[in-house]
């Protein structure tokens, strides 16, 4: 407890009291000792704070990138599968993909891949077409059921 001096009565408001200098020297530096520890708590607790947000991010980018991944992976499936090669042997089915990829790094092929492109895109495009007038018939059907079997 800090000692204080009695420095005068006024009539009505009581005596007034002056803390002694040197003590209140002290309690100043104690108090901006304590903001500065605070403050510094405080700074700790952002960084982590910071720290955990960039991991959060960061797991993000992996997580977004390995479904991208993934994806893809996933299509290059569906079209083994539409060529007809999901049942094909392993090594086999490699080796020709490995051919393929020396093919499309070749410029003197550039005409076999235009024909490749084109008879891929048209199987792509009639089994469209076929997902889409499936999708049409289903809603009619849905809408008036029974009206194609009268027909």
């Amino acid at each position: 407890m800090m000692p204080i001096c009695y420095r005068s009565f006024d009539i009505g408001r009581g005596p007034h009291f002056v803390k002694n200098e040197e003590n209140h020297m002290n309690s100043q530096a104690e108090k901006a000792e304590t903001r500065y520890l605070a403050a510094l708590e405080s700074a700790k607790r952002a960084q982590e704070t910071l720290i955990g947000i960039r991991k959060k991010q960061d797991r993000k980018k992996r997580t977004a990138a390995r479904k991208s991944i993934n994806h893809k992976r996933f299509l290059a499936g569906g079209l083994i599968e539409i060529a007809g090669l999901l049942e094909t042997d392993k090594g086999l089915l490699l080796g020709g993909l490995m051919a393929l990829a020396k093919t499309l790094n070749d410029p003197a092929q550039d005409a076999t891949l235009v024909i490749w492109k084109q008879h891929g895109e048209t199987e792509l495009a009639q089994r469209e077409a076929m997902c889409f007038k499936k999708a049409i018939n289903k809603a009619a059907e849905e809408k008036h059921p029974g009206a194609a079997a009268m027909e």
